[in-house]
């Protein structure tokens, strides 16, 4: 009897743990120019940088998403030296928004201290009906985003990351096997991540101040 009873608990457990890996197939990505997934950027203070976010969905038999909800922040050193200047969800299938871009897009709600004050989330049209947009139990990449990133001038040379964040609980909104209405909250299996650079002076930046140190040594000689 008490191998029935272990076999018992064993399945029990696998059943419990089979939804929390399925559910574990959608995460966040950010893209930069070149088509890196979570790449880098060098850019110089007070300047910009363009980066788009996606969804990634692994599992095509399981998890349909309708939506999300997630913020920008800046890890350590960064908060409060970025903000977000512009986002365009022009191409996305998200374009319910939880909150309207002019929202999104003003100081100081837009500075990331150390994340944007507002929900940057959005669903697709018909939230009820995953087919519409996304499509039934569809895996692949779905553009959510792309942002503007403005480099506050007074940014010191280093490296800094932008990542997503969502509140504990919340992530992505979808169904999971045969979920009836309505359809939950799921936390991403992983967050975007970014590195950014602002690097030395490099190229005609540095000659120009190089000969205006030399400029100034021979004008006192």
């Amino acid at each position: 009897m008490r191998n029935l009873r272990d076999h018992a608990i064993v399945v029990t457990f696998i059943s419990l743990l089979v939804p929390a890996l399925a559910r574990a197939s959608v995460s966040l990505a950010f893209v930069d120019q070149d088509g890196t997934n979570n790449g880098s950027v060098n850019v110089a203070p007070n300047g910009t940088f363009n980066v788009r976010l996606n969804l990634v969905t692994t599992n095509s038999t399981t998890d349909d998403h309708t939506g999300l909800d997630y913020y920008l922040t800046m890890l350590g050193s960064g908060s409060g030296l970025f903000s977000i200047q512009d986002r365009n969800i022009g191409a996305s299938l998200y374009n319910d928004m939880v909150a309207e871009d002019p929202v999104v897009e003003a100081l100081p709600s837009a500075l990331l201290d150390p994340r944007n004050d507002n929900d940057l989330g959005a669903a697709i049209a018909n939230s009820t009906s995953p087919t519409e947009g996304v499509g039934t139990y569809t895996a692949g990449t779905f553009l959510v985003a792309i942002f503007t990133i403005k480099v506050d001038p007074t940014t010191p040379l280093g490296t800094y990351s932008l990542q997503t964040t969502s509140d504990p609980g919340t992530g992505w909104v979808g169904r999971h096997d045969a979920t009836p209405l309505p359809f939950p909250d799921n936390e991403f299996a992983q967050h975007a991540n970014y590195t950014i650079v602002v690097p030395e002076p490099t190229g005609l930046a540095a000659c120009g101040a190089l000969c205006l140190v030399l400029g100034r040594r021979r004008s006192r000689a």
